[in-house]
């Protein structure tokens, strides 16, 4: 707490970049951050999700694969430079198409492929915003390539399970199951914190 790593602040943003998502947070940093909140707030009950306890909040407690007008209205993902249009993946049997897009105006500004403001799109089931895009997060399991969703975090590795794809990911990387892996330090990775209650 104290200072803001993100790369995506001043010109490097488009609008007000406080209304945007922490970015360039290392494993370390967000649990820090947790260390430090637990302390202000007299408790030990902050901490980093696990991978399961994270995709089961994406998903809302629900099973399955998410649909694609889910993820086009909840996932802030790029859509051009680093990512790919909806259109190129195959989708899931019986899942809605997507819309197709709509023609760009050439005289429109670019717009730059950044984070966007918390909230631009739909949140879940559960009220939960940006779990799919915007910035990876961290959570609490090392990452084993073998190993999906543990209950339990597991320990130990140089690197730590990220989920929900980031604004720059492929659109296959912004499902609620993806399982990455990455070094302490990714320039588009962030977090949540999670509360333990009773």
């Amino acid at each position: 707490m104290g200072n803001n790593p993100s790369v995506f602040q001043g010109d490097k943003a488009d609008g007000d970049s406080s209304k945007r998502p922490v970015d360039s947070v290392s494993w370390a940093d967000a649990n820090r951050f947790v260390a430090k909140l637990n302390q202000l707030e007299g408790t030990k009950a902050y901490r980093l999700p696990s991978e399961f306890e994270w995709e089961y909040a994406c998903r809302a407690g629900g099973p399955g694969q998410e649909a694609w007008l889910y993820i086009m209205e909840q996932g802030v993902i790029g859509a051009g430079g680093f990512g790919a249009p909806l259109s190129i993946y195959p989708r899931p049997p019986g899942a809605a198409a997507p819309p197709p897009p709509a023609p760009a105006d050439a005289n429109a500004p670019r717009q730059k492929i950044t984070t966007k403001p918390v909230g631009t799109k739909k949140p879940n089931a559960w009220g939960l915003y940006d779990m799919l895009g915007n910035t990876w997060e961290w959570t609490a399991d090392s990452y084993n390539e073998k190993i999906f969703a543990d209950p339990k975090p597991t320990n130990g590795g140089k690197e730590h399970v990220l989920k929900g794809g980031g604004f720059a990911a492929d659109v296959k990387n912004a499902i609620c199951a993806t399982h990455a892996g990455g070094p302490a330090d990714g320039w588009d990775v962030g977090f949540r914190v999670v509360k333990d209650v009773g």
